[in-house]
């Protein structure tokens, strides 16, 4: 008989209970959620808006300033041109106002009347002795109890042959006497010039200029058609602001250009008698705010259907919890893995087969009884004695956790335990798996591992050591070979000669190779950072394997450089002595080059070939030991194959990294970036 599994049975009440109350779960949640939503949404609209007129008002102030400037521009001119007429110079040449005028963009021209409101001289001879006191620049002046002032008057073809504004002041002298006006006219072009395009990327937007009596001097689109256009019947921005009173108001309506509903922001510029309009198409606007609301209903839509759904299928699940309680007792007690449940004071209250085929006990001799008294063995290891005591203060034991168990004859095994902690009743179900035997085999893994470190340390820290010892009789042979290379030989003694010191060249760049290697292996190399100039250096490989390039037909040269780097001397001459020959090596026509350039605070030493190229699958394994390219049969006049490796272990000794480009057939080019040493050399 399996005996009853309290908590799983707390478990399954909790839902029991919470499917009862569930009917009434969209009754609650739904108003609540929608209300919320619908609020986040408002406040999403409004704020949008806000921040658009916001940014429109940022571009008017701009526009505000520009046309300002402008007009301040004109305003001072005409002011100079006044004093001039007033000093008897009314015959002044027309070049000199001409040449006044030129710091004013697309001025289209000037005149000067007498007192009657006749032109008496003017940019343009046509304009000459017209009479123009009827017009409302000249009689906005004729009052004597006005200060002078600028007048701006409406776009009208009637003093030149285009539509024109025409800004114009009194010559008036210091008694209040009116001697006449001045003015300059400008066209369509001018507002476009002194006024800076308005969110110029921006295609949703527009400005647009008027006078108070709905006269447009410039509209962003089409300009010359634009005009002198008068909007004052048509636009219901135009007529809002008027009847508002203020300097700046915002609206919403349609655009007179395509009907679409807008956003406008109209602005008065100063005292000028002039408005500008900035506006942006709402759906723009709205763009964002529509995703969100979108978003918003479509979360509405997903959680109206999660609610209801539970509230459906609650009765059903009400009717399983039984069936399910029954089933997970059946499961926990027929589990493959052990299963031990404990109280809060440890005792146990679940022990399923697995548990009691492992540890030989039954579970009516071990149901009530402590689990840490008869399972841990008497040697338990500190960190486990912690474990159990926190458990006994707190009820709770680390998720993951491996100790070793005793069976009921005392033999011990490891467990893995993983630990689900149910807080009411305050208990624990450990799920165990038996790792006794992955245990040893990891721990025979490791140790042999550990061997073959050390014994590979061994030997290279033994090749390093004798290096100097390997390399005499070395030496010797090679002095040997060549005092005998100068004594009288026959040819065939000396072709047998020319091999021995062939042979001995090689064996001895391959002892070099491999002891170089050794000591990078082992560690006993260290960097000692210092200014090196690397002219010398790189004059230094030109000699050594100049000759090497010259038998083979090749060019080597390197580029002049006063960079001073801040490295190891004695491991920086070993990577490019190994970059070089393998170049060298791989190179069968064209050459090599060395280059080091500056990149900020660093240098980028370069070696560049013109050799066999390195495919992509090979790029990461050249850096290998004794791995070479094209050498199937390992002809070891060819190298080891450690050259490469001997270059990237120095170089990560130098906490750098050797980078590599290559394209096979076109050869390669490998890079070491070095820091350039502060100062200079003593």
């Amino acid at each position: 008989m399996i005996p009853p599994l309290h908590q799983p049975a707390q478990f399954f009440c909790f839902f029991s209970k919470l499917y009862r109350i569930t009917g009434v779960i969209p009754l609650i949640v739904l108003p609540i959620v929608g209300v919320a939503l619908g609020l986040v949404a408002f406040k999403e609209y409004r704020r949008s808006q806000l921040t658009e007129y916001r940014l429109l008002e940022a571009y008017a102030r701009t526009a505000d300033v520009q046309i300002s400037s402008a007009l301040t521009r004109i305003d001072h001119q005409l002011h100079q041109m006044a004093k001039e007429q007033l000093k008897n110079q009314a015959d002044k040449d027309a070049s000199v106002f001409d040449r006044e005028l030129q710091a004013i963009p697309q001025i289209g021209a000037w005149l000067v009347t007498d007192a009657t409101g006749r032109i008496r001289t003017a940019s343009e001879a046509a304009m000459v002795g017209r009479d123009v006191s009827q017009e409302a620049y000249f009689t906005a002046h004729i009052d004597p109890e006005q200060p002078p002032a600028m007048f701006t008057s409406r776009p009208d073809k009637r003093l030149l042959d285009v539509n024109a504004v025409a800004f114009t002041l009194p010559i008036v002298d210091a008694k209040g006497q009116f001697f006449g006006i001045v003015g300059v006219t400008t066209g369509f072009r001018f507002f476009p010039r002194v006024l800076q395009p308005i969110n110029s990327e921006d295609s949703a937007s527009m400005s647009v200029i008027f006078n108070r009596d709905g006269d447009l001097l410039f509209r962003r689109s089409e300009p010359e058609k634009f005009f002198g256009y008068n909007i004052a019947k048509i636009s219901y921005v135009f007529n809002q602001h008027a009847k508002a009173g203020r300097p700046v108001t915002r609206h919403i309506g349609p655009s007179a250009q395509n009907g679409k509903t807008r956003l406008f922001l109209v602005r008065d510029v100063g005292s000028t008698g002039l408005s500008l309009i900035v506006s942006r198409q709402l759906d723009e606007v709205l763009a964002v705010w529509r995703r969100s609301v979108a978003i918003y209903l479509l979360t509405f839509t997903l959680t109206a259907v999660v609610v209801i759904y539970l509230a459906i299928v609650a009765t059903r699940r009400k009717r399983q919890v039984l069936a399910d309680k029954v089933f997970s007792e059946q499961l926990i007690a027929t589990a493959n893995v052990m299963v031990v449940g404990l109280d809060a004071a440890g005792r146990i209250t679940i022990f399923n087969e697995t548990a009691e085929r492992l540890t030989g006990y039954r579970r009516d001799e071990v149901l009530g009884r402590s689990w840490f008294n008869l399972a841990l063995p008497s040697n338990a290891s500190s960190d486990i004695m912690k474990m159990i005591g926190i458990f006994r203060e707190r009820g709770a034991l680390p998720h993951t956790v491996e100790y070793s168990i005793m069976d009921k004859s005392g033999q011990e095994y490891i467990i893995s335990w993983q630990n689900s902690v149910i807080k009411r009743p305050h208990s624990t179900i450990s799920f165990g798996i038996d790792v006794t035997e992955r245990k040893r085999i990891e721990d025979e893994l490791v140790a042999a591992r550990r061997r073959a470190e050390e014994s590979n340390t061994a030997k290279s820290k033994f090749l390093a050591a004798i290096s100097h010892d390997v390399c005499q009789p070395l030496h010797a042979q090679a002095l040997f070979l060549d005092l005998l290379a100068r004594t009288e030989l026959s040819t065939h003694q000396r072709e047998v000669l020319d091999s021995a010191i062939a042979a001995a060249r090689s064996c001895g760049e391959m002892l070099n190779t491999l002891l170089d290697f050794s000591r990078v292996e082992a560690g006993i190399m260290e960097p000692c950072l210092q200014a090196i100039e690397l002219q010398p250096l790189l004059n230094k490989m030109e000699r050594e394997f100049g000759p090497q390039a010259d038998a083979k037909g090749i060019v080597f040269r390197s580029r002049d450089t006063d960079l001073v780097l801040q490295s190891d001397p004695m491991m920086l001459e070993l990577i490019l002595r190994n970059l070089v020959s393998n170049a060298i090596r791989y190179t069968d026509h064209g050459g090599l080059l060395v280059t080091c350039r500056k990149r900020g605070s660093e240098a980028l030493l370069e070696v560049w070939d013109t050799g066999i190229g390195i495919s992509t699958a090979h790029q990461q394994v050249v850096f290998h030991e004794f791995f070479q390219l094209n050498n199937p049969e390992l002809d070891r006049q060819r190298g080891l194959g450690l050259g490469l490796a001997i270059a990237d272990g120095l170089a990560l000794k130098l906490n750098r990294r050797l980078s590599l480009a290559s394209t096979p057939g076109r050869g390669s080019v490998f890079r070491l970036s070095i820091p350039i040493a502060h100062g200079t050399l003593l």
